[in-house]
């Protein structure tokens, strides 16, 4: 359950499995330009990010992770 399944650069959207954590799916689509900015402090897993609404320190800028993810 930590798999990158899908990146689609022209939507800003990728599709992961909710073991993927966050400095994973960075290295994953560094090239494309794209991030996903939300920083809880530790190297948590997209799904516990989102399950929690993990924001951290970047959340003023970027808003919380329940905000980045559609299931």
């Amino acid at each position: 359950m930590d798999k990158v399944i899908s990146v689609n650069p022209e939507d800003f959207d990728c599709t992961v499995q909710a073991g993927v954590t966050r400095n994973a799916l960075n290295s994953y689509i560094r090239d494309t330009g794209l991030q996903f900015p939300i920083d809880p402090g530790a190297d948590a897993s997209l799904g516990g990010m989102c399950a929690t609404s993990a924001s951290g320190t970047m959340a003023v800028r970027y808003v919380s992770s329940r905000r980045y993810s559609s299931y």
